[in-house]
């Protein structure tokens, strides 16, 4: 009667070991699987000269924050950028990335609109205190020029323009549609 009692034991223990090791499996799984949308693309944010040009490019982890503090992932040397200014985030869930203010004293803006918290697109126009940015994201290639781009936008929130300036802008923004190189 015990050798029978003992063997029940062993089967109930050997099969809760192999369920344990089933579901064990099936998260396993599901963590290794690959998900675009739970891992961030590949994205830079790039610190910009006075003049538009660019003076440093970050590539971006999935949290960055932007500021004057030295621990920052971006560092702005800025007197009216404060020391942990804004967060840019990729948000898995939504599958995109996100700017947020810190409740800085100078406000963030995205393409000249303050912001608390907004979505970012490519070539998006940031400016934390004195300091402008841009966000570019891997699908825009690392030699491209979106200062047409961000003209034409600027012109078209500002005065309602709808037409590109010159036959030069309108040829550079067709090419950055159809994903070719435009030079400054």
């Amino acid at each position: 009667m015990l050798d029978v009692l003992l063997i029940a034991l062993r089967l109930v223990l050997i099969v809760a070991l192999v369920a344990l090791l089933v579901a064990l499996l099936a998260v396993l799984w599901q963590e290794l699987r690959v998900d675009g949308r739970r891992h961030p693309p590949q994205a830079w944010l790039v610190l910009l000269n006075e003049d538009g040009s660019e003076r440093r490019r970050y590539a971006l982890p999935s949290l960055a924050w932007i500021g004057r503090d030295p621990a920052c992932w971006v560092r702005v040397d800025d007197e009216f950028t404060s020391a942990r200014h804004a967060l840019v985030f990729w948000d898995g869930v939504q599958g995109m990335w996100w700017i947020e203010d810190n409740h800085s004293r100078n406000g963030t803006q995205v393409n000249g609109l303050p912001i608390a918290r907004a979505p970012l697109r490519p070539g998006d126009a940031i400016q934390v205190g004195s300091a402008r940015l841009r966000f570019a994201p891997a699908d825009v290639p690392l030699g491209l020029s979106l200062a047409p781009l961000l003209q034409a936008h600027e012109r078209v929130s500002q005065h309602g323009e709808q037409q590109p300036a010159d036959q030069h802008e309108q040829t550079s923004i067709c090419q950055v549609r159809a994903g070719q190189r435009v030079q400054p």
